[in-house]
């Protein structure tokens, strides 16, 4: 089975570029570069980066290309070789940069290490390498390694741990290929166990305890763990190396999840009747005070808008009984109006203008009266 690991080792070019490169201890060595001399590497390297002045930031991609035991036996240092170099090749965010690449046969497993220029030799711009850059390279692992026949990786189950500094990931490949006890890797392993069950703080250091290991939880910002050998490690340490967050905070965020989990399976466990006589029948008396109470509060609830439904109708009614009474009082008072107009002008009609001029008697006949 094929895998590809990403080294966050945070080592200076020169020094990745020393370690890789090594031969002392190695039985079978090979070196290849891709856009320099595998030889020269570091000095060609070295003096792209001097050319455009980029001593920030990252200064190169460490990836490792490696075969299980049981592969490897049947696949020679060159295929492992060939097949790195390719996947290299076909990367588009390479394009541009050195890539020296070395394989070792110094375990039962062969690799081979990818170093890559940060630097473009060409523009002078710094690669562009993100998460997503690193599934795209492993996706064309996976086709590659249908194309040969090769065992295909799962996800969880390559027993590998990667994103280490060098130092931490040959301590970590020891305990997964060769049987290699690791303290650090025991720590974190009942560290993760104890998070996953605990309900509190005390919970917690109790079941470690249990283990064998001895937790220190005080005022500090960090947890320091001991072993039972004396060995120390720090909550922050745990977390850099095995990408896990075990910082007080979310150990807390996990206990109040564990507690409510188990109180939800505890009312699930529980049986419907539950309870001597007594308490059933006190739970009996009070959901019927309930329900008298809740009766209660309904029929008064009825009463107010069965009232407000009746003052509502008065309001409209003496609304319509004011408005038919001043309409009453108007047309009385206009029959009043025109009763005086007919005595005044003795019983005829008073004249109308129509257009500024009177209709009927002229107007000085109107005024004589």
């Amino acid at each position: 089975m094929a895998i590809i690991k990403a080294v966050r080792s945070g080592a200076s070019l020169k020094r990745t570029i020393d370690y890789v490169s090594r031969q002392n201890k190695l039985d079978n060595f090979l070196m290849d570069g891709i856009d320099c001399n595998a030889q020269t590497a570091s000095f060609e390297m070295l003096y792209i980066r001097d050319k455009f002045d980029k001593h920030e930031g990252v200064q190169c991609i460490h990836l490792v290309y490696s075969l299980s035991s049981d592969e490897a036996a049947k696949v020679g240092l060159e295929r492992v070789m060939d097949n790195a170099r390719k996947l290299a090749e076909n990367t588009p965010n390479f394009k541009g940069h050195q890539i020296l690449i070395c394989g070792h046969d110094d375990k039962i497993h062969k690799h081979a290490h990818i170093v890559v220029n940060a630097v473009n030799y060409q523009t002078g711009q710094k690669v562009r390498w993100y998460k997503y850059d690193l599934n795209k390279f492993k996706n064309r692992l996976i086709e590659q390694s249908k194309e040969q026949g090769l065992t295909i990786p799962v996800k969880g189950q390559t027993n590998s741990i990667g994103g280490q500094s060098m130092e931490v990931q040959k301590v970590l490949e020891k305990s997964v290929h060769e049987n290699y006890s690791s303290w650090l890797l025991n720590v974190y392993a009942k560290v993760n166990d104890a998070q996953n069950n605990a309900v509190n703080k005390d919970d917690f250091i109790n079941i470690l305890k249990k283990d064998g290991i001895e937790t220190v939880w005080n005022n500090r910002k960090t947890i320091l763990f001991i072993d039972e050998a004396g060995n120390k490690v720090r909550d922050t340490r745990l977390s850099e190396v095995f990408k896990a967050d075990i910082s007080k905070e979310t150990l807390e965020n996990e206990f109040k999840r564990n507690a409510e989990l188990l109180i939800g399976k505890r009312e699930l466990e529980r049986p419907l009747h539950q309870g001597t006589r007594e308490e059933q029948a006190i739970n009996t008396t009070e959901q019927t005070n309930n329900t008298r109470e809740r009766r209660i509060e309904y029929g008064e609830f009825k009463t107010f808008i069965s009232n407000a439904r009746d003052e509502i109708v008065n309001a409209r009614t003496a609304e319509r009984n004011s408005t038919k009474e001043r309409n009453d009082k108007i047309v009385e008072r206009k029959n009043r109006d025109a009763v005086r107009g007919r005595q005044y002008f003795g019983g005829e009609q008073r004249p109308q203008k129509e257009n500024g001029l009177c209709r009927g008697r002229s107007c000085k006949e109107d005024f004589s009266r």
